[in-house]
C-alpha cells in the first residue's frame, strides 16, 4: 500500500471481530499463555491489550509513521467474538528538519457495546510531507 500524506485533523478507523485463532497465534508469538488467553469451555478469552494497539498500528501505516512514544491505558477487557472500532485522529503534524515530519496520535478501542477499551496517546516520525505541503509544490 502506497504511504498518504498526513494532516492535523485526519480521522482513521478500522473494525474487527477478533477471533480464538488470532488470540492463539499472538500468545504463541509473545509467549503470553495466561489463563484468561486460553479456553476453557465455551468462554470467550480475553483479547491481549498489546494485540489491540497492533491492530491500531495498521491505521498509521498509511501515512508510514514510526513510532517513538506510545502511552497506552487498557480500561476493561474485550472479548474474542466481540465487534471492535478502533479510531485514531491527528492532533498535529510538526516538520522536524531532516528528519520528516513529527506526528501526534489520540486513538482508542471501543467495543460493540459502545465502551471504550482501550485509549492511547503516540508521537512518532512520518517521512513524508503533509498534504498542504504537497500542495504547495514543498516537498522535503
Amino acid at each position: 500500500m502506497a504511504s498518504e500524506p498526513v494532516r492535523e485533523g485526519d480521522e482513521l478507523t478500522w473494525q474487527r471481530r477478533v477471533s480464538v485463532a488470532e488470540v492463539d497465534a499472538f500468545a504463541e508469538l509473545v509467549g503470553d499463555h495466561a489463563a484468561h488467553h486460553r479456553p476453557v469451555g465455551d468462554r470467550p478469552l480475553v483479547v491481549h491489550g498489546l494485540l489491540m494497539l497492533g491492530f491500531i498500528s495498521q491505521l498509521s501505516a498509511r501515512f508510514d509513521y514510526i513510532g517513538r512514544e506510545l502511552t497506552a491505558s487498557f480500561l476493561r477487557p474485550c472479548f474474542t467474538g466481540e465487534l471492535l472500532t478502533g479510531r485514531m485522529r491527528v492532533q498535529r503534524v510538526t516538520p522536524v528538519g531532516d528528519l520528516g515530519w513529527e506526528v501526534e496520535l489520540r486513538g482508542e478501542v471501543v467495543n460493540e457495546h459502545r465502551r471504550r477499551v482501550l485509549v492511547a496517546t503516540g508521537r512518532g516520525l512520518s517521512p513524508y510531507p503533509t498534504s498542504d505541503d504537497q500542495s504547495r509544490g514543498r516537498a522535503r
